[in-house]
C-alpha cells in the first residue's frame, strides 16, 4: 500500500509511502487535510500521481526551478492563455532568480531582496527596472506554487505569503465624456470598426467577448446579449472559452447599438449569398 488515510477528530492525516533511502530506512510523507473525507481522498490520489510520476518529494534535495515546472504540469485548472503567462514567468523570471535555491533554502527575505532588484533592474531586454504591477504578477504565480507545496506538507511555510509588495503609481481610470464618444463614433463610422466599437462603448463588453459573441446570443426582442464565451490568443492560435463562472451573463443593449448589430447581420448575410461562407465560419 503505497498510502492510506486516518481521521483525526475534524481532520484528516494522510500517510503516503515514499519507499526506502540509501541506508534502507523506510520514508513516509505525512499530510493533514481539513475538510470531508471525500476531499482527503482526492488529495491522497493527487500526492500519490505525483509520486508516481516522478515528483520528488524531499523539500531538502528538490530546487525551487524543478518544484515549480511539475507545479504547472499538474495544475490541470488553468486555460490554455493563463497557462501559458505562467510557463513564461516561471521560465524567464522565476527560475532565473530562485531555480537553484532548493524549498526550503526559499525565504521571506530572499524574495524580498529579489523583487527590490526587478525593480531596478528586472528587464530582460534592455535597461531598467520592471513595473510593479508586473512584479504582483509574478508574485502570484510563486505564492500560488508555494502554497501548493505547504498544502501537500514538503515545507511548514509559504515564504511568498504576507510579504509587503512593492506599490506602483495609481492611475486614475476616466471614462470618456459624450462628447469624446461621438467624436470617436463619427470618426470611425465608415469603416469596419465603426459597429465593433459603437457595441463595446454601449455595452461595456470586453474585446475578447465581443469577437465570441454569436448571433444566437443576441436578442432582439429583449434587447440583451448573453455572454456565454470569450475569444482569447495562444500559442496555438485563437481559441474560444468559456466565462470564469460557465454562466451566461446577460448586458442590456440600447436601441443604437441593436440596430449597429442588425444592420451588420443584413450585410453579413448579404456577403455570405455573394461570395459564399468563409472557411471554419461559425454561424449562430
Amino acid at each position: 500500500m503505497k498510502g492510506y488515510i486516518r481521521q483525526r477528530g475534524s481532520s484528516w492525516e494522510l500517510f503516503v509511502s515514499l519507499g526506502q533511502d540509501a541506508t534502507g530506512r523506510r520514508q513516509r510523507r505525512t499530510v493533514t487535510v481539513i475538510g470531508t473525507k471525500r476531499e482527503a481522498e482526492a488529495k491522497l490520489r493527487r500526492i500519490l500521481t505525483e509520486v508516481d510520476a516522478g515528483l520528488r518529494t524531499d523539500p531538502g534535495k528538490v530546487n525551487v526551478g524543478t518544484y515549480l515546472r511539475e507545479w504547472l504540469e499538474y495544475k490541470p485548472d488553468l486555460q490554455p492563455g493563463t497557462r501559458e503567462q505562467y510557463d513564461q514567468i516561471i521560465e524567464h523570471h522565476l527560475i532565473p532568480t530562485f531555480g537553484y535555491l532548493s524549498l526550503l533554502q526559499l525565504r521571506p527575505d530572499t524574495i524580498r531582496a529579489a523583487y527590490a532588484g526587478w525593480l531596478k533592474n528586472g528587464r530582460r531586454v534592455g535597461e531598467g527596472g520592471l513595473s510593479p504591477a508586473t512584479i504582483r504578477k509574478f508574485h502570484t504565480v510563486l505564492r500560488q506554487a508555494l502554497q501548493t507545496a505547504v498544502d501537500d506538507g514538503l515545507v511548514m511555510r509559504n515564504g511568498a505569503a504576507g510579504l509587503r509588495l512593492p506599490k506602483g503609481e495609481s492611475r486614475q481610470k476616466r471614462a470618456l465624456t459624450d462628447a469624446e464618444i461621438e467624436a470617436l463614433v463619427a470618426d470611425i463610422a465608415s469603416g469596419n470598426l465603426g459597429k465593433p466599437v459603437l457595441v463595446l462603448l454601449a455595452t461595456g463588453l470586453r474585446r475578447g467577448e465581443l469577437l465570441a459573441l454569436a448571433w444566437s446570443d443576441v436578442d432582439f426582442e429583449g434587447s440583451t446579449i448573453a455572454v456565454r464565451r470569450s475569444l482569447e490568443k495562444t500559442s496555438a492560435g485563437l481559441r474560444l472559452k468559456s466565462t470564469k463562472t460557465s454562466r451566461a451573463r446577460v448586458v442590456a443593449v440600447p436601441s443604437v447599438a441593436l440596430e449597429a448589430l442588425q444592420l451588420h447581420r443584413t450585410e453579413q448575410e448579404e456577403a455570405r449569398q455573394r461570395y459564399g461562407e468563409a472557411p471554419g465560419q461559425i454561424r449562430g
